[in-house]
C-alpha cells in the first residue's frame, strides 16, 4: 500500500465522486474521510489548495500559494495514523533520496509520496517534504520553515538530519530514503 498526497482547487463534494480520493484534508485543518482504506492498493489524501494567501517562487510554479500550517500538520496527523494503522505501508517518503529530496519525477513511489512525483500538476511536494521534516523529529514551525526554504530552491535539496541551535525542539527518528 502506498499514501499519495495531492493538492486540488475542487471542493470534497466534487472529490466523493472520484474513487482514488481517500481522505479531502481542508485549509483550516479539518479532515473528512471520503471512503474507506480497507483492501487498497493506494490511499489518496487530497489536500485543498488555496488561490489566497502568501505566495512563493517555486520550481514547479512561479505564484505557489503556501499552504496553512495547521493543514500540513493535519497531513501529518493523517499520515502518522495511516502508518500505524497500516503496518504493510513503508515508513519511507518517495522524494527522500541519499543525495536529497527531489523535488520533481521520481521512478516510483513506495511509502509516502506526493502525486507530483508521477503525474505533473497534482502537487503534493510541499507536504510530503513537510512530513519529512516531522518524522525526523522537527517541530511544525520548524517543518514549515525548513520546507519553505527547500522549496524555494527545488531540484534536490539536502534533508535535514542534525538540525542546528536556532531549531530547538528537535528529537531525531529514522527515515528510510524512498
Amino acid at each position: 500500500m502506498r499514501v499519495f498526497l495531492a493538492e486540488t482547487m475542487s471542493t470534497k463534494d466534487v472529490l466523493r465522486v472520484q474513487a482514488r480520493t481517500h481522505f479531502y484534508v481542508h485549509l483550516d485543518g479539518t479532515t473528512d474521510q471520503l471512503r474507506p482504506t480497507a483492501g487498497v492498493k493506494d490511499v489518496v489524501i487530497q489536500c485543498q489548495r488555496s488561490k489566497k494567501g502568501d505566495r512563493m517562487f517555486t520550481m514547479w510554479e512561479m505564484s505557489y500559494v503556501v499552504p496553512p500550517e495547521v493543514q500540513c500538520e493535519a497531513t501529518w496527523s493523517l499520515v502518522e495514523t495511516l502508518l500505524a494503522a497500516h503496518p504493510e505501508i513503508p515508513h519511507t517518503f518517495a522524494g527522500a533520496f541519499p543525495k536529497g529530496f527531489v523535488w520533481g519525477s521520481v521512478p516510483t513511489v513506495v511509502g509516502v509520496g506526493a502525486r507530483e512525483h508521477i503525474a505533473i500538476h497534482t502537487g503534493g511536494l510541499f507536504q510530503e517534504h513537510y512530513c519529512l521534516c516531522r518524522a525526523i523529529g522537527c517541530s511544525p514551525m520548524q517543518s514549515m520553515v525548513l520546507t519553505r526554504e527547500a522549496a524555494k530552491r527545488g531540484g534536490r535539496t539536502p534533508i535535514p538530519e542534525v538540525l542546528s541551535d536556532d531549531l530547538p525542539g528537535h528529537q531525531a527518528r529514522r527515515v528510510q530514503p524512498g
